[in-house]
């Protein structure tokens, strides 16, 4: 189950960069990373400033392909987008659940609303950002972690 930890307002790009910055010195090698939110919302630029604060090259939305892989100095990032998921046979044949299970590898995971996370294993650390947009085009992030 997870609980909430935080909830912040993000009003320009500078504040998602610091976000970012922040929550991702706490990821563990093995870290799930749900994100989740309506279309536009920010989830692709926000993983990408996750990437660079990890010392990765800019990634790209993985919408088509479903699955993008980030390897830098024998680390590993699984970059998945479920929006165009129509079944689990999906997942099965992305290596979806292979890379979830793999204890080198940190996953994240756009649109993950479209999947339980009951699905996960306990031990895994799991970290999900769910982002809101206002009105006024800022973002409110809520944060739920283990």
């Amino acid at each position: 189950m997870l609980r909430k930890v935080d909830e912040v307002e993000i009003r320009s790009l500078d504040d998602l960069k610091k976000f970012a910055k922040k929550y991702s010195q706490s990821f563990q090698p093995n870290q799930i990373v749900l994100l989740q939110g309506p279309m536009g919302a920010g989830k692709t630029q926000l993983v990408n400033f996750f990437l660079k604060s990890l010392g990765f090259e800019e990634g790209c939305s993985p919408t088509f392909a479903l699955h993008n892989l980030y390897e830098q100095e024998r680390r590993f990032i699984d970059h998945f987008d479920l929006y165009r998921l129509e079944n689990e046979l999906d997942l099965e044949t992305s290596g979806f659940w292979e890379s979830v299970s793999n204890s080198e590898s940190m996953t994240f995971i756009e649109w993950s609303d479209r999947i339980s996370e009951s699905y996960f294993s306990k031990s895994l650390p799991i970290v999900k950002f769910v982002i809101a947009k206002n009105e006024d085009e800022s973002r409110l992030i809520c944060v739920f972690s283990r």
